[in-house]
């Protein structure tokens, strides 16, 4: 078996942590405004990521999940925090998540 089989995937790592609402280091108080965000991320912020996203983290994003192969992180933060994500290094942009959707139920009617 070669030597990079035996090591854990890096993505594997980070994946298993914040797909699940991890938890910030500081929760946005109750009754704060939240917005969902997409993080984009810059390539010193790859080679970091798994420090990124703990930055990430101090800086209010409740994180949701970290989508290493296109270098995005997504979750929620309160507004008033929303500047300091941009300000994290290796971060490349903050924008809003415009829109969720969901695929409807196999048995529902067509619309």
């Amino acid at each position: 078996m070669s030597e990079l089989a035996s090591e854990p995937s890096k993505q594997g790592e980070l994946a298993s942590e914040p797909t699940t609402q991890g938890e910030p280091a500081s929760e946005p108080s109750t009754g704060a405004e939240t917005e969902r965000v997409l993080v984009t991320v810059d390539d010193a912020g790859l080679a970091r990521l798994t420090e990124l996203v703990a930055d990430l983290r101090d800086a209010g994003l409740l994180v949701e999940e970290v989508l290493e192969p296109i270098g995005t992180i997504t979750g929620s933060v309160a507004v008033d925090s929303l500047a300091a994500l941009s300000e994290v290094s290796g971060v490349d942009g903050v924008e809003p998540q415009l829109a969720s959707f969901q695929i409807p139920e196999p048995d529902s009617d067509v619309q």
